[in-house]
């Protein structure tokens, strides 16, 4: 007999559906998957749970097979009643019992029973009766239809046997990693769909010639029809190097999205391709943004710009409809004034029923005069020379309170995904790797720092901003120098720099002793010099307006408040996690954001998998990662709206989390 056996009060990991097939058999059914256990998918996923073993921990795992698991459904909810784990190394059977919630595993020896597929097959066919019975599951067993049975048999060895000899190990570790990982779904923060010109293009001529007239379609076309390569690359690419120096040009990104990927890209194009891949990809829910028109919210023309957003978001709010239930897009709001951004905002959320929003985090204003019309055979991107950032919240041209309001009335979080190439010093003519690295971090960095000195989140307590695709590393960074320039210059400690406080006679003592030749024939200059004092400044801190009596206050109108997009190979999310280096022991809200669809993803279905080796190498642990690819992105998006999720796949998990986090 096989044995011995072995009880434990924890119930094995549920199995991978990506990687199942799974069969109909009267009262029951039978799934069939390929599994590995490796030593990274045993840190995802608890070794003892996984495995059943009594030997204690063991490093250098390599074990796979067929597993055959036995369900039977109780009140609508598929629990498993049997598990056959056929594997090369360590074949074993579990007796699952969820009405009292204990877990029996039997180690096969395959010298007495051989191959143990075939065993555990035979076992389905003679004795299956009788294990029900002892997994304390009799009234199932009363329920067998031997007939079923005996006719889904036959599909069930078929589907053992070619699970066994074609499957694939990649794909079958990025599924079992997706689900190790953490009992919680996962959610995309940040996808991205590609837009397909052709299609949408005739859709928004046509929507802005119904609600705005010809003329002003006919302007919208001229901009370039808010396509990014009719809007940006294009003109770019018509100018000489000449010109590109005189005008100075910034080198717009290029080939940005898959090309040999083939299937990736329709992926990006496609709704319905994406949907049905989602579980490919470890993916439960995605909130997705824009690709190539992510400029529109940046059109110079004010009519144009804010009748392409709204037809814009028209047509997404169209394409996705049918997939609510695990995808949605994020609407586009310009936010050149506070209200278009309202107008905008009503319309997205009020009348089409968007539920994320992604907001242009800076605008480029003139400096002076008012600015020029957008030259259509010049690039929409970036600063102009004559031009400022204006970052919403701190020395804005308008009082954005307003619609901070209007976002809280609403219910949806206020996400920045603006760029932040084409200012600064990311303005290279000749180089998009020179002004791509670093350019999110510094644009989320400048629309961080001033909502936050703009006191916003003082006066709007219950309101939070998301960061994408910029990292986190310069979010821990801000953090700490705020910290620190705090405690430098806060109302009591500016009093050490006041220059009246400088003891003239003592300095001039000390320049006299230790000055020399050079020093001491300046003498008189120099007391003349340090008798000058710098103006008044207005006020001393700069610290009241925003609330900010004590350190810990900053720390609760930061953390909080703020939340930061991370691709999946970014190192510095652990930096997030790591109380004990982020001050007051603080972690940063770092949130899981694929951006597939996009060049730095090569393969959408290994964007989980590349995340999760932040465990395996030991960055961060299973409680940090669980806030990274779940917990956070809905902390974030159900912030203003506790029922963002409801209706979706997720539905229950998240309102778990609402619930945590209230009370």
């Amino acid at each position: 007999m096989p044995g011995p056996f072995t009880r434990y009060d924890q119930m094995p990991l549920d199995p991978v559906d990506a990687q199942m097939e799974v069969f109909e058999a009267g009262a029951i059914s039978i799934g069939v998957e390929f599994r590995l256990l490796t030593d990274a998918i045993a840190a995802a996923s608890e070794l003892e749970a996984a495995r059943g073993d009594t030997r204690g921990p063991q490093e250098n795992l390599d074990d796979r097979g067929v597993s055959l698991h036995v369900f039977s459904e109780v009140d609508g909810q598929r629990n498993e009643i049997l598990r056959f784990d056929c594997f090369d190394e360590d074949p074993h059977y579990h007796y699952i019992c969820w009405h009292e919630k204990w877990n029996e595993i039997a180690h096969l020896d395959t010298t007495a029973h051989g191959d143990p597929l075939p065993w555990a097959l035979d076992a389905l066919r003679s004795r299956l009766p009788q294990m029900l019975q002892r997994a304390g599951a009799g009234d199932v067993a009363a329920r067998l239809d031997p007939a079923a049975l005996e006719a889904a048999l036959p599909r069930v060895a078929e589907a053992a046997w070619r699970a066994r000899f074609h499957h694939d190990d990649a794909a079958v570790a990025a599924d079992a990693l997706a689900a190790g990982a953490t009992g919680d779904p996962v959610v995309d923060a940040d996808g991205h769909y590609i837009e397909t010109a052709p299609v949408f293009k005739h859709f928004l001529h046509d929507y802005i010639q119904e609600i705005a007239g010809g003329d002003l379609a006919e302007r919208f076309s001229q901009a370039g029809g808010m396509d990014y390569d009719e809007m940006v690359l294009r003109p770019w690419g018509k100018l000489g190097w000449e010109d590109r120096r005189a005008d100075w040009m910034t080198r717009p990104p290029w080939w940005t999205h898959p090309a040999r990927n083939t299937l990736d890209r329709a992926t990006g194009h496609l709704p319905r391709l994406m949907y049905e891949r989602l579980d490919e990809f470890g993916l439960d829910f995605a909130v997705l943004y824009g690709s190539r028109t992510l400029t529109t919210t940046a059109i110079k023309d004010d009519e144009v710009r804010q009748v392409a957003c709204r037809a814009l978001n028209a047509y997404h709010a169209d394409v996705y409809a049918e997939f609510q239930d695990r995808m949605t897009p994020a609407a586009q709001i310009p936010t050149h004034t506070p209200e278009e951004a309202i107008a905008a905002l009503d319309h997205a959320v009020g009348e089409l029923g968007f539920k994320a929003i992604m907001i242009n985090g800076l605008v480029h204003r003139p400096i002076g005069a008012a600015g020029e019309a957008q030259d259509p055979e010049r690039p929409n991107w970036g600063s102009g020379s004559g031009e400022r950032i204006d970052t919403l919240a701190l020395d804005s041209a308008h009082d954005y309170d307003p619609f901070w309001k209007r976002c809280i009335e609403l219910g949806v979080a206020p996400a920045s995904h603006t760029p932040g190439m084409g200012w600064g010093s990311r303005r290279s003519v000749s180089s998009y790797m020179y002004n791509h690295i670093g350019s999110f971090g510094a644009s989320m960095d400048a629309f961080c720092k001033s909502v936050f000195f703009g006191g916003v989140t003082h006066r709007f307590p219950e309101l939070v901003f998301g960061l994408l695709e910029g990292g986190v590393g310069w979010g821990c960074s801000l953090y700490a120098d705020i910290l620190g320039h705090w405690e430098k210059r806060n109302r009591e400690t500016i009093h050490h720099l006041d220059p009246k406080a400088l003891d003239l006679e003592q300095l001039m003592k000390l320049y006299e002793e230790y000055g020399g030749d050079r020093m001491q024939a300046r003498l008189p200059e120099v007391r003349e010099f340090f008798s000058k004092l710098e103006p008044e400044p207005p006020f001393l801190d700069e610290w009241e307006a925003i609330g900010i009596d004590e350190a810990s206050d900053i720390r609760e109108r930061f953390v909080p408040h703020f939340y930061f997009g991370c691709e999946a190979d970014d190192p510095m999310v652990a930096w997030a996690f790591n109380a004990k280096v982020n001050p007051m022991g603080a972690e940063l809200r770092a949130m899981f954001s694929s951006d597939m669809g996009h060049w730095d993803v090569p393969d959408m279905s290994e964007t989980l998998e590349e995340a999760h080796e932040l465990v395996e190498h030991g960055l961060i642990d299973e409680a940090a990662f669980r806030d990274f690819v779940f917990r956070n992105p809905v902390r974030f998006y159900t912030a203003l709206n506790p029922n963002f999720f409801d209706g979706t796949v997720i539905e229950d998990p998240a309102r778990q989390v609402v619930a945590d986090e209230q009370g």
